[in-house]
């Protein structure tokens, strides 16, 4: 894969990996399916959007696909050999790639099989369950909202001596909009209840809780021995678009029969999962709301090297009703996917984690974020055409801007956007150990809230198009982003506004016009520092 990727690089064509697969998102099944029967008991309320759902589903085996596209790059003769379906095949063949068919079909029967069993497996737990709940479980009427796919660092921190900026006090407190109940619940199973004033935050394992009605029950053991039918029939008949979303029938076909008042009045996703999950499209259909919010807007695609900026996005073909953004470019960009049909709500900075407390201490400091360059073989699995994100360029965006503040008398506060372990390249982490011989340079923890860091700064300087650059705009700090890498121009539009620089000398010279307007006054505007 390596032998592959790095063939690729040299020659200039890694971009025909990334265009291959937005090709194969990109084309219409309808030939597929046209003649099959896609049956009501699977599908649900999903039934007029399968076509669609079936080429997120298949979207989402990107990764092997990219292996198995470079393994094939890697030496003469080299074919294409991965888990993926005949239609599929045929078009990566058609676009300059051999494929061995015979391994291919192979891999994609023992896929099936495996899906199959991945969905009996979850109708046998998910049966129990509900046998289990109408034993068990008091029936409680109160609406809510939930919170779907968080972690602990997205909910209150009780130790903060100050409302945390993680998402769930971003809908109580910071959102657009006057919260549809007292209730919250979320699936964070070790943090449990958490009483806040007048909201009520508690843990709800699943977000479709169980059926509590005896009837409602049978009805709903009954169609689990149809769909489990209709899955051995398309094992037989090779229809793998019902195989392909079966474990996700046997949740969306409980919500299907679940009591309404059971369920939440709202249901909130995040940007880390493309596609609605086929039980959202249940909750449609009963007039619940399914919202999914962009908590970064550092989703663009890049520029290329010629200029050209193909729609080259996992989201390009996303079906969300309601969408939830940061600014009107934000909106532009959810208007070329799929969800053009969509709700779209712009409502400026969506706060998301904070999970360790920040002191400032009293000085004055220019905030600088990074984004960490990985190891070299997770670039290679996800074959990016434009390579931003290395270890050249980013310790040369750290560096550059230690120097430029070293220089000036300039405390920087450098936070790391995240802690990715291991996964960080090792030349950027060696780097990173070598800034303590700097004394102007503070580092801060990861799990601080970039909002907090930056509300006590005098301006930021991040790294193109991080949002941290964004926030900062919203809060009135001075916001730059660095280009070191001298890839984007002055006035690349997904800057938002935000001013572009790309030489250290003209970081400088802002860092400047920074400094003598933070001693003429404590109160920074960027309108007063700009390009």
């Amino acid at each position: 894969m390596m032998r592959g990727y790095r063939y690729l690089k040299q020659s200039n064509q890694l971009h025909i990996i990334e265009d291959l697969i937005q090709f194969l998102r990109d084309q219409p099944l309808h030939d597929v399916l046209a003649t099959r029967n896609i049956p009501l008991v699977i599908w649900g309320k999903a039934l007029t959007s399968a076509e669609l759902i079936i080429r997120q589903r298949l979207s989402l085996k990107y990764l092997d696909i990219h292996k198995a596209l470079l393994i094939a790059s890697s030496y003469q003769g080299g074919k294409v050999a991965a888990p993926i379906p005949h239609v599929w095949r045929r078009h990566i063949e058609n676009n300059g790639f051999l494929v061995n068919h015979k391994l291919c079909e192979r891999l994609w029967k023992v896929e099936l099989i495996k899906q199959s069993l991945y969905g009996m497996a979850e109708a046998i737990i998910s049966i129990t369950k509900v046998y289990h709940g109408l034993l068990f479980t008091l029936v409680r009427n109160e609406p809510y909202i939930y919170f779907c796919d968080l972690i602990s660092s997205n909910l209150p921190q009780n130790h903060f001596p100050y409302k945390s900026y993680c998402i769930l006090n971003w809908y109580i407190y910071g959102g657009i909009s006057k919260p549809n109940s007292k209730i919250i619940k979320h699936s964070v199973k070790d943090r449990g209840d958490l009483p806040d004033g007048n909201f009520t935050i508690t843990y709800q394992a699943c977000p479709v809780p169980n059926i509590l009605t005896a009837r409602n029950a049978l009805k709903y053991t009954l169609n689990l021995c149809r769909q489990f039918i209709i899955i051995i029939h398309s094992l037989i008949q090779n229809k793998w678009w019902n195989i392909l979303i079966y474990r996700e029938a046997v949740v969306s076909l409980r919500t299907r029969h679940i009591e309404p008042n059971l369920l939440a009045k709202e249901y909130w996703f995040h940007n880390s999962q493309a596609y609605p999950p086929l039980w959202t499209h249940e909750l449609s259909a009963k007039g619940i709301q399914i919202i999914y919010y962009f908590y970064s807007t550092n989703c663009d695609p890049f520029p290329r090297e010629d200029g050209s900026r193909p729609f080259i996005t996992l989201y390009s073909i996303m079906n969300w009703p309601t969408i939830y953004v940061w600014n009107s470019l934000q909106a532009d960009f959810i208007r070329k996917t799929k969800s053009c049909s969509s709700q779209i709500v712009e409502c400026g900075p969506i706060w998301f984690t904070d999970s360790v407390q920040f002191e400032p201490s009293g000085e004055q400091y220019i905030a600088a974020f990074d984004v960490q360059p990985m190891r070299s073989s997770r670039y290679a699995n996800l074959c990016t055409a434009q390579d931003y994100y290395n270890p050249k360029n980013s310790i040369k965006f750290i560096q550059d801007i230690v120097e430029s503040a070293n220089d000036l008398g300039i405390v920087v506060c450098f936070k790391r956007k995240r802690d990715i372990g291991t996964l960080v390249h090792p030349l950027y982490r060696n780097f990173l150990n070598t800034l303590k011989n700097f004394s102007n340079i503070r580092i801060v923890d990861p799990g601080v809230s970039a909002f907090k860091l930056i509300e006590h700064s005098s301006g930021v300087v991040s790294m193109p198009f991080t949002s941290t650059a964004l926030i900062a705009s919203a809060q009135g700090k001075a916001s730059l982003y660095y280009d070191p890498k001298i890839l984007f121009s002055a006035t690349d539009p997904a800057a938002s506004d935000v001013p572009i620089v790309n030489q250290k000398r003209f970081l400088k010279e802002w860092m400047i016009k920074l400094k003598n307007s933070n001693q003429a006054s404590t109160c920074y505007n960027t309108d007063k520092i700009s390009y």
